[in-house]
């Protein structure tokens, strides 16, 4: 454990953003099937000293959803939840962007898969 936070210690201090994605930025949800709700919770944390805002989130598309925390204490880890409905057949990527208080930080999320038709 101590090498892991080691690790991410210093890629906190040498990637100088204020809000981190401790597990990515992507997430692949593989196949999944036709008109079925799918969720992934992106981990976020605020490694500052101060409150940060998340003052906006925007969708690719309707198909899109975002639950976010409004804003983030000091040292404070919250969860951005995006949920895709997979209407449509065949392969898709779509982005999350999450603007905040911080000076030039718009985050890119990525999610991405293959819905398939049941059966």
């Amino acid at each position: 454990m101590g090498l892991h936070w080691l690790i991410s210690a210093l890629f906190m201090v040498l990637s100088n953003s204020e809000i981190v994605f401790p597990e990515g930025r992507n997430y692949d949800f593989g196949k999944t099937a036709q008109n079925v709700e799918v969720f992934h919770e992106f981990p976020i944390e605020n490694t500052s000293s101060r409150k940060i805002r998340i003052v906006e989130v925007s969708t690719a598309c309707g198909c899109t959803e975002v639950e976010f925390p409004k804003e983030l204490s000091a040292g404070e880890k919250g969860k951005i939840k995006v949920k895709f409905d997979a209407k449509s057949l065949g392969t898709f990527r779509k982005h999350v962007l999450v603007i905040t208080s911080c000076k030039d930080q718009v985050h890119k999320l990525k999610i991405s898969g293959e819905v398939v038709s049941k059966g």
